[in-house]
């Protein structure tokens, strides 16, 4: 159920034959027959009576296995990222939807009621997943992505490298010993990362030859993690300024279509590009033409050649020589190798 909009004023707006009622109702119906399937199957799964009828060889497939999902359009209205993130964050708290995707407006067609904006939207749906990844696998709050005084999201950093930078007194972190809810905190050090640390420190003092070859994103991670007690960051002025300096970057988007700003204009057609195929030369019409009068002259010729007896041997004989002539003469004219003119 895409809930297309971040709010019930741009749904009324935009799409006035939807309702905030009439979307948030069955997903909280699919929520509910989810949580229903599940609890089931864990009672059927913990039954001690044996039953001696004969299972069926086909499993009944649960409800929704995957989950539900949603949609919105991102900057076609005017909600901030501290609106969607609060809504994301509900959706995920109360109706337990697995996924939440964002989808950058991009104009087609002109219309009073949507803004000309381009591709600047597509960094800002950038960031909104990064902001979504922190709250449903790094044990984020919405709260410590984003405020109220602040409401969109930073351009030039990513919102955990933002976090970072403005909690400073957290790090460094010591990656031989602190916790795993600590490593997630570190811009460079995914939730793969993190647990691969824990798992090899185990066996051995990690350091930088280590953690490269755990995977970790060593450029960035370095300035908030010491190494048994050595700063990874070493040269570099441990302030935010400085280190917003080293983070910062703009976001590469590809070289092709709206996320490198080249964009048509207007809305591409499915026909603006298609092109008759040319004709081959073996099948055109003229080639046919030229096949057809090369055949008759070759006949005239060979009946102008002929002798008496030939001629009467013509009349008597079907398979003559002549029309074997004419037909190993069409057999060469008809062979691809040969063009005529």
């Amino acid at each position: 159920m895409n809930l297309e909009l971040p709010s019930r004023q741009s749904l009324g707006l935009l799409a006035p034959n939807k309702s905030r009622a009439s979307i948030l109702a069955p997903m909280r119906h699919i929520c509910d027959s989810i949580a229903d399937d599940a609890e089931s199957r864990s009672l059927a799964k913990k039954r001690t009576t044996v039953y001696l009828t004969k299972k069926n060889a086909r499993k009944a497939r649960a409800f929704a296995p995957a989950g539900q999902s949603t949609q919105m359009i991102v900057g076609a209205t005017p909600e901030s990222d501290y609106q969607i993130l609060n809504l994301s964050a509900a959706l995920y708290t109360h109706l337990s939807l697995k996924r939440v995707f964002f989808s950058a407006y991009l104009p087609v067609v002109p219309d009073p009621l949507l803004p000309a904006t381009d591709a600047v939207q597509l960094n800002r749906e950038h960031r909104l997943y990064q902001a979504d990844w922190l709250l449903r696998f790094y044990g984020f709050n919405v709260s410590e992505i984003i405020d109220e005084e602040n409401p969109f999201l930073a351009p030039d950093v990513d919102p955990k490298a933002n976090w970072a930078l403005n909690h400073l007194d957290f790090f460094p972190v010591e990656v031989n010993s602190a916790p795993l809810e600590a490593l997630l905190r570190v811009p460079g050090i995914g939730v793969r990362g993190a647990k691969l640390i824990c798992r090899a420190r185990r066996q051995s003092t990690l350091g930088e030859a280590e953690l490269r070859k755990l995977g970790i994103a060593y450029k960035r991670a370095r300035y908030f993690i010491t190494m048994n007690g050595a700063w990874g960051g070493s040269g570099v002025d441990f302030s935010r300024e400085a280190l917003h300096a080293r983070l910062s970057a703009p976001i590469d988007g590809g070289r092709h279509g709206r996320r490198a700003d080249r964009a048509p204009a207007g809305q591409m057609s499915l026909f603006e590009t298609v092109e008759v195929p040319p004709v081959l030369p073996e099948a055109s019409p003229d080639a046919a033409t030229a096949r057809e009068v090369a055949f008759a002259a070759q006949r005239r010729a060979l009946e102008a050649a002929g002798t008496a007896t030939g001629r009467q041997a013509a009349a008597t004989e079907p398979a003559s020589v002549a029309e074997r002539s004419i037909a190993d003469g069409r057999k060469t004219l008809d062979s691809p190798l040969l063009s005529v003119a």
